[in-house]
């Protein structure tokens, strides 16, 4: 409390300088308060910063991005549709919904989402907060959340009315695949969605695998 007291202080006594400057106590106050500004400086170094830029540059914030991380994909689907060679023909699912969830265990998990385009592809710019989180791959994971029932390659893939997508099969590891220039990219590679028939019943059952 005193010393916010005393430092407060200085700039009145530094205004008395002219006018008592022949005065020993005075010489020694002014002397005390050049000490605790110094010290002030050394505890805090952002005060020596003289610019509003130089603030945002240490802070890593601010109006200007100083990094960005992308992660991309592709929701495929593996229809009944097959080519010369006998192989299934993957078709891009559109408007389908994915996330990313960045977090461990049973704590309250960050996430960004996006939406698939029209060949399956989706590209997701991680909020700045979590770019910092060292091995982001070992953290962070997507997940394929819901899939359109009107998308026509969907229902070219299964025939049913009820799709559901089990949990085991929902969860994607990420990987680094580039760094440019301050970009960062991770991939989940192509997600693809197959149909099985159920060994109950005609209805089938979503399965989601990694290319």
């Amino acid at each position: 409390m005193m010393s916010h007291i005393f430092a407060g202080s200085c700039k009145t006594v530094i205004k008395m300088m002219k006018k008592y400057h022949h005065h020993p106590i005075l010489l020694l106050f002014i002397v005390g308060c050049f000490m605790i500004e110094k010290v002030k400086g050394r505890l805090n170094p952002l005060v020596n910063l003289s610019t509003r830029e130089e603030l945002v540059h240490v802070a890593g914030y601010g109006e200007e991005k100083l990094s960005t991380v992308i992660i991309t994909g592709q929701v495929l689907c593996l229809s009944s549709c097959v080519d010369a060679q006998g192989h299934q023909l993957p078709q891009p699912i559109s408007g389908a919904s994915v996330v990313v969830l960045c977090g461990h265990g049973k704590k309250k998990k960050e996430w960004a989402s996006s939406i698939t385009d029209a060949y399956g592809d989706f590209f997701i710019d991680l909020p700045s907060h979590l770019h910092a989180i060292p091995n982001l791959e070992k953290f962070c994971y997507v997940i394929v959340n819901k899939i359109p029932r009107n998308n026509k390659n969907m229902l070219n893939c299964i025939n049913n009315s009820s799709l559901t997508i089990p949990k085991k099969h929902k969860r994607r590891n990420i990987k680094l695949i580039s760094i440019d220039d301050g970009i960062r990219t991770y991939t989940t590679e192509s997600i693809q969605i197959i149909s099985k028939p159920n060994t109950h019943d005609d209805a089938r059952k979503i399965i989601i695998s990694s290319n």
